[in-house]
C-alpha cells in the first residue's frame, strides 16, 4: 500500500496529460505512450489492492482493514483510476470514440471488476471482527475498516455513486462501442460481478436511473443491446435478471416476469406466425430464434436457491416450444445445438435448487421428450464432436437421473 500514492499520482498526471492532448485534438505517439502508461498503472494497482476473484470471494487485505494510512492509499489510487473511467465514459457519450483506446478500456474494466469484487459494499467494511471488538478496535475511527465503510460501505452515498457510475460506463460501452465485442464482454462481466453482491442488488432493485435505462434498453427489440453476439446478450440478461430477481418475494417474481415477457413475446411472435414453417429458414428469422434461445439461457443462469421456483415456472412453458424448434430446424444441426445448449444450461442451473420433486419430474420428462424429438429428426445427422447435440442430451438425462436418486433435502444446496 505504501506504493499506491505513487501509482495514484502517476495515473492522475498521465490522465491530465491525455486530457490536455485530446482537448487540443492532437492524436500522436504521445497519446499512445500515455495509453500504455495508464494500462500498466491499472494492472499494477489492481494487483496491489486486491486478490484475484476467480473461484472464490475475495477479501479486503488485512493491512488495509487495520491501517488507516493503507486505507487512505487505496482511496487515493481508487479516486485517480475512477477519474480515468469517467474520462472514458464522457468521451463515449460525446461521440469521441476515436480518441479512446479499446485495450486501455478493457484493462479499466478488468480493474473495476477486481476492485468492486473486493471493496464495493464489502461485508468486511461494516463488520468489526470479534477480536477487535474485545480490544476496543474499530470504534475510534483509527483503523482502515472505518474509513472504508465511510467510503465504500453499503450505507455510503459515495459507494452508491461509484456503483451507478460503473453501470453508466458499462451501458455506454455496450451501446456506443458495441462493435468492440471483447470490450462488451468485459462490460457484462463487470455487471455480473456487481449484481453478485447482495448490497448492490438492494440498490439496483430500486431501479435508479442508470440501471432503469439499461433494463428498458434491453426490453426494446430494436435497441443496440439486442444486436450483440449471443454470449454477450446471454450474460447481459443474466445480470439484469439477477439484479432484480433474487428473492422469494412477489416483487422479485414480478421483476423476473418483466424480464421474461419480451423474450416470450419475441418467441411467440415467431412460432405463432401462420407462415412460420415457410419463413423459418430465412436468415433473419433463424437469427432471432437463436437470440431468443440465448436470452432464455441468460434468465436460467440467474437461478439460485431464492428464485428457482419462480424461474422454473417462467421457463416450463418454453420446454415444448424448444422441442418444436428442434423439429422445425431438424435440417440445421448448428441451430438445434443452440436448443440443446439452452436445455443443458437450464438443467445445470435448476437441478441443484429444486425442492419440489414434482417440478423435477416435469423437467426430466421435458428432457426425455427433447431427446425423443432429437432421435426422430436427427437419426441420420451426425452430431458435432465434443459438446455436440447428442452429448448434451445424454449428459442432461444422466444428470437428472442421478439427481432423482438423491434425497429431496439435498436439493436446496
Amino acid at each position: 500500500p505504501s506504493s499506491l500514492p505513487y501509482v495514484a499520482r502517476s495515473a492522475s498526471e498521465a490522465l491530465q496529460s491525455l486530457q490536455s492532448l485530446q482537448q487540443q485534438q492532437q492524436q500522436s505517439g504521445e497519446s499512445s505512450a500515455l495509453f500504455e502508461s495508464l494500462h500498466w498503472l491499472l494492472l499494477i494497482a489492481g494487483h496491489m489492492m486486491a486478490d484475484g476473484f476467480d473461484g472464490e470471494q475475495p477479501s479486503v487485505p488485512e493491512i488495509v482493514l487495520a491501517d488507516e494510512a493503507a486505507a487512505a492509499a487505496v482511496e487515493e489510487a481508487t479516486t485517480a483510476l475512477l477519474g480515468l473511467g469517467e474520462h472514458v465514459r464522457a468521451r463515449l457519450v460525446a461521440g469521441h470514440v476515436a480518441a479512446l483506446s479499446p485495450r486501455l478500456a478493457g484493462t479499466l474494466m478488468w480493474f473495476l471488476r477486481r476492485w468492486s469484487a473486493t471493496y464495493l459494499m464489502a461485508a468486511e467494511t461494516t463488520q468489526t471482527p470479534h477480536h477487535e471488538r474485545q480490544r476496543g478496535g474499530g470504534s475510534d475511527g483509527s483503523n482502515g475498516r472505518v474509513r472504508l465503510a465511510q467510503l465504500y460501505g453499503a450505507d455510503s452515498e459515495s459507494a452508491q455513486k461509484v456503483l451507478l457510475f460503473q453501470v453508466e460506463l458499462s451501458a455506454a460501452v455496450l451501446k456506443l462501442w458495441h462493435w468492440e465485442s471483447a470490450l462488451a464482454r468485459d462490460a457484462v462481466r463487470v455487471l455480473n460481478t456487481l449484481v453478485g453482491n447482495e448490497a448492490v442488488r438492494a440498490v439496483l432493485q430500486g431501479l435508479p436511473p442508470p440501471w432503469l435505462d439499461l433494463v428498458r434498453g434491453f426490453a426494446d427489440r430494436a435497441s443496440v443491446y439486442r444486436k450483440h453476439p449471443h454470449d454477450i446478450l446471454c450474460q447481459l440478461v443474466r445480470a439484469i435478471a439477477t439484479a432484480g430477481g433474487v428473492g422469494r418475494t412477489t416483487a422479485a417474481a414480478g421483476f423476473l416476469g418483466e424480464v421474461w415477457a419480451p423474450i416470450e413475446g419475441a418467441v411467440g411472435g415467431l412460432v405463432g406466425r401462420p407462415d412460420f414453417a415457410a419463413v423459418a429458414n430465412e436468415a433473419a428469422v433463424m437469427e432471432e430464434v437463436v437470440r431468443c434461445l440465448h436470452m432464455a439461457r441468460g434468465v436460467s443462469m440467474a437461478t439460485c436457491s431464492q428464485n428457482a421456483d419462480a424461474i422454473f415456472a417462467l421457463l416450463q412453458p418454453f420446454h415444448r416450444v424448444a422441442a418444436g424448434l428442434m423439429h422445425t430446424y431438424r435440417q440445421y444441426p448448428e441451430l438445434t445445438t443452440h436448443v440443446l445448449e439452452f436445455f443443458c444450461t437450464h438443467v445445470e442451473t435448476t437441478v441443484p435448487y429444486v425442492e419440489d420433486e414434482k417440478r423435477l419430474v416435469l423437467l426430466y420428462q421435458a428432457c426425455l421428450h427433447l431427446i425423443a424429438v432429437y432421435a426422430q429428426t436427427h437419426a441420420r445427422t451426425s452430431a458435432r464432436p465434443g459438446r455436440g447435440a447428442g452429448g448434451i442430451s445424454i449428459s442432461t438425462s444422466t444428470a437428472l437421473s442421478q439427481r432423482q436418486q438423491q434425497p429431496a433435502s439435498g436439493a436446496a444446496g
